[in-house]
């Protein structure tokens, strides 16, 4: 991928399937991107993700931890 394809696809993006995307973090050496997600499923990141143009290898469960905050795990999915 890359940041040229990546700017097309977070326009494609919306909240579908089940699934929210709330960022992207690309590594322009290894041509990779990172998503967050909000979803309720780990199908519906997967199937948002490559219905907007960005293949997905995996989808990992996350905890979200921002400094000051108590880290809480993700939902199902995310």
């Amino acid at each position: 991928m890359t940041e040229e394809t990546l700017h097309v696809a977070i326009r494609r993006v919306g909240a579908q399937h089940g699934a929210l995307l709330r960022a992207a973090l690309y590594l322009v050496t290894d041509e990779l991107v990172l998503c967050v997600f909000e979803a309720s499923s780990r199908e519906s990141v997967k199937r948002l993700s490559e219905e907007a143009g960005m293949p997905c290898e995996r989808v990992i469960e996350t905890v979200w931890v921002a400094p000051g905050e108590k880290g809480e795990r993700c939902p199902e999915g995310s």
